[in-house]
């Protein structure tokens, strides 16, 4: 028997003894029974609510639970049941089921906790990156968490198409290409050492400076004190929150937007008469209309970006089926908000602009906007150029016609929310029947101590000096500690995989709707735990990926020093105690933690389900010893860390982790 098994036997019988109980009404179906986890062990091994048939069985829930209890009869599955309040306690037969867990794991090995699968096609898009900088922190929280969900869905039981969507065309590209024309002197990645991905990055850089300089002039020259305002306004947000009186906040409201509609119209205006700024503007108009220089330039300049983004999606193991480009979508997009326009379900203005109202999204799609009512939104400019929509209705239509999908989804941070519910209420004003398939899967932003991350500015935490400063950290780590069990020639590789667990957990151990304060010198610290009980990343202890995979490397250790293999033939009533129940009980939950993490398209539930395992098998060390001195007894338990290692190494997989044996 396998555990599936065994579970909806456990139901039927559970749901013959409430029907037995009751057999004056309609019959409870075996799906109506839901396990939860008794307060503690000593309660039973699961609880059932009774609350949810009080309709059916008319009656209050403690009257059901007493009734169901007193007319239990035990069987070989379940010894005893219990009332307790509105809840039925069960209690099983331990010995089946520590059977039936081990046994299922070791026949299942890899696919254990694998879903049926649900014949429907899912596809991801994640990472889309733009082609003028190298990926930062925020990208990592993107790849991590996208690469983990499209795995997760896969084990689930979908057809999974990673895809990416590489922004690879619009002014923010021809800034870096511009600043490279003007002040590249002829220089490549390969002259200057750098990846291409940062070479280019640093003309982004250059290109948003020489823009200030030109600005702070144009300031200057207008007798405008740029810092002075931004202070003001500083002044003026905190003075508005402080305030008490009504009358003197709506003045102090008013000052404020006064002020900061001043120097939104001295930026617009400052954009509109800039020479850098116009140059960037021509360039993309040259772009759009196939000039073959500024082609050729744009071409070289995105080969080198996308060789960088390779290296780093390599050392990620971020995986894709299929790239998408902007610059092969942007043009579908633009026939379609033609088209729109001349039929008439987007509006055409007298400056050839295209625009989709607010009142035409909100018709579409009244639910998305029902509490609010949305902007006109542009969908081409008055020149002719497509804006950031354009290509994303573009690219989701090409996505449509390449594969029929039961859903698409794109993960992108909470900031783009608006921009997603607008681009698929615009799908279904266009008459594309799949538009509701469409689903954002949005996450908190990653803020540093001292803000956002902004790569303009160049503050940001870069991904690959990152992840180089962690495996680092490691390296040091290892070599510094004679007790740990390492081969020289084998430290880098170890020292990659702890590195990345470290950052991935980090990233991952949080709902993804939370926004996440990073601190690079928290991240790269191995300190077990500050004053208020928090771990540093790459510390073997605590909530962290190396604590896990040093829970893996220790089951490998015992196995290898006890030259031992593992074998289902044990007797399996010697598993009775606290510590080892509650560990069969976490591996018999993974199936549950799996459908948890798909359905929410949320990795935690797999983050948290692995730590507590993991906390599990360590309180079980710290109890009894699993090499004894009695044969029967150290069989049984090396095969309890044989089955823990099991789906710790399926669980870290789903999260993109690798799990050493040495440690």
């Amino acid at each position: 028997m396998l555990l599936q098994e065994f579970t909806n036997k456990l139901k039927t019988e559970i749901c013959q003894n409430i029907n037995n109980a009751f057999s004056d009404v309609e019959d409870i179906s075996p799906d109506a029974i839901q396990f939860s986890a008794p307060p503690n062990s000593d309660m039973g091994d699961y609880a059932i609510a009774c609350f949810p048939f009080a309709k059916a069985l008319k009656k209050a829930p403690v009257a059901i639970a007493t009734d169901i209890a007193a007319n239990f009869t035990p069987s070989s599955l379940v010894s005893k049941m219990q009332a307790v309040g509105p809840y039925i306690n069960v209690f099983i037969n331990k010995t089946l089921f520590s059977e039936v867990v081990c046994r299922t794991v070791m026949k299942e090995e890899k696919d254990y906790g694998r879903g049926e699968k649900k014949n429907k096609t899912v596809m991801i898009e994640y990472s889309s990156p733009n082609t003028n900088k190298p990926l930062h922190l925020g990208h990592l929280r993107n790849n991590i968490l996208g690469m983990a969900i499209a795995n997760i869905l896969d084990f689930y039981g979908y057809e999974v198409i990673k895809v990416n969507l590489v922004n690879d065309r619009g002014i923010h590209i021809c800034k870096s290409m511009l600043a490279y024309e003007k002040w590249g002197n002829g220089e490549t990645p390969e002259s200057c050492g750098e990846k291409g991905d940062h070479f280019v990055g640093k003309y982004y850089v250059l290109f948003d400076n020489k823009l200030e300089e030109e600005k702070q002039q144009c300031a200057k020259d207008q007798k405008i004190d740029l810092e002075k305002l931004a202070t003001e306004i500083g002044d003026l947000k905190k003075q508005v929150r402080n305030c008490k009186d009504a009358a003197q906040k709506k003045e102090l409201r008013k000052k404020l937007k006064d002020t900061e509609k001043s120097v939104e119209d001295f930026n617009n205006d400052f954009l509109s008469n800039s020479k850098l700024y116009g140059d960037a503007l021509a360039m993309l108009k040259k772009w759009e209309n196939n000039d073959a220089e500024v082609r050729a330039l744009w071409k070289k300049m995105n080969a080198w970006v996308m060789d960088g983004f390779h290296e780093t999606y390599g050392k990620l193991g971020c995986e894709f089926d299929k790239f998408y480009f902007e610059s092969d979508t942007f043009s579908l997009g633009k026939k379609h908000v033609e088209e729109g326009a001349q039929k008439g379900v987007f509006a055409k203005h007298d400056d050839n602009s295209i625009w989709v109202s607010g009142e035409s999204l909100k018709k579409q799609d009244s639910k998305t906007f029902k509490k609010f009512s949305p902007k006109d939104k542009l969908l081409l400019r008055a020149d002719g150029t497509s804006v950031y929509i354009t290509q994303d209705i573009g690219t989701t239509i090409l996505k449509h016609k390449d594969k029929e999908l039961d859903q698409c989804l794109f993960v992108v941070g909470e900031e783009q929310e608006l921009h997603f519910k607008t681009l698929f209420s615009i799908l279904g004003i266009l008459d594309f029947s799949w538009w509701e398939k469409c689903r954002h899967i949005s996450y908190g932003m990653v803020n540093l101590p001292e803000g956002k991350l902004k790569s303009r500015k160049g503050t940001r935490v870069d991904a690959d000096e990152l992840v180089k400063e962690m495996e680092q950290r490691v390296v040091d780590i290892i070599t510094a500690n004679e007790k740990i069990d390492i081969e020289e020639d084998q430290i880098a590789n170890v020292a990659e995989d702890i590195a990345l667990a470290a950052l991935k957990l980090f990233l991952l151990n949080i709902s993804r709707e939370k926004a996440l304060l990073f601190d690079p010198h928290k991240a790269i610290s191995s300190d077990s735990g500050d004053s208020a009980g928090k771990s540093g990343a790459i510390a073997f202890t605590g909530d962290t990926g190396p604590y896990i995979q040093y829970g893996y490397a220790r089951i490998c250790g015992i196995f290898r020093n006890a030259n031992a293999t593992a074998t289902t033939e044990v007797d399996y009533a010697i598993l009775h105690s606290k510590e080892e129940q509650a560990v069969l009980q976490k591996v018999a939950d993974f199936p549950q933690a799996v459908a948890n993490a798909a359905e929410n398209d949320s990795p935690h539930f797999i983050t948290t389900y692995l730590l507590d395992l993991t906390k599990l098998l360590f309180k079980f060390y710290g109890v009894h010893q699993v090499i004894s001195d009695d044969e029967e007894t150290k069989q049984a338990r090396l095969l309890l860390c044989k089955v823990v290692a099991q789906v710790i190494h399926n669980g870290m997989k789903l999260l993109g982790m690798n799990v050493p044996e040495r440690m």
